[in-house]
């Protein structure tokens, strides 16, 4: 079943309806969606769809990064931090998209921005290993510290290499 077909209220339709009730019916399923806050529900989802790929774009990464860091640190400001954000650097449509739902993809983005940022790391110790003598030795005690220290949270294959 696609997404799409998910947004779908659970709803009667108004060609089941005789013809000479169905205007009748078509206000009384819009009021009744309306009450049950369906559409904004469905603008909230594809509001937030529309954020998470505008995090995706990359445009944010240094606020993400602040913000991952942030979280660490002090919980307390992640919200106000992801407003100030929202509020400052955004397009203007992403304002009405509630505040968890902006928490959410920000936390998601973070987390990606770090799996870069490790990877980035790591692959630049590996080219440092493959390069002179002497920047090889250097690049090796910067890795093992790194992976000893626990930069990285996946494994480091050092023991595949071969001198």
């Amino acid at each position: 079943m696609a997404r799409e077909e998910c947004l779908e209220p659970v709803a009667p339709l108004i060609r089941d309806f005789p013809l000479h009730l169905q205007p009748y019916a078509h206000a009384l399923i819009k009021s009744k969606l309306e009450e049950s806050k369906y559409y904004v529900a469905v603008n909230q989802i594809r509001l937030h769809e529309q954020f998470d790929e505008f995090l995706a774009s990359s445009k944010l990464d240094c606020d993400v990064y602040r913000f991952m860091f942030s979280k660490v640190t002090l919980p307390v400001q992640i919200d106000e931090d992801c407003m100030e954000v929202v509020v400052n650097k955004v397009p203007s449509k992403f304002w009405e998209l509630e505040p968890a739902l902006r928490k959410l993809s920000f936390e998601r983005r973070a987390d990606i921005v770090q799996v870069e940022t490790e990877i980035y790391t790591y692959l630049e110790c590996l080219q440092g290993l493959f390069a002179s003598e002497e920047v090889r030795i250097q690049q090796l005690i910067r890795c093992f510290t790194a992976c000893s220290s626990g930069s990285y949270s996946f494994i480091c294959p050092f023991f595949l290499l071969r001198f």
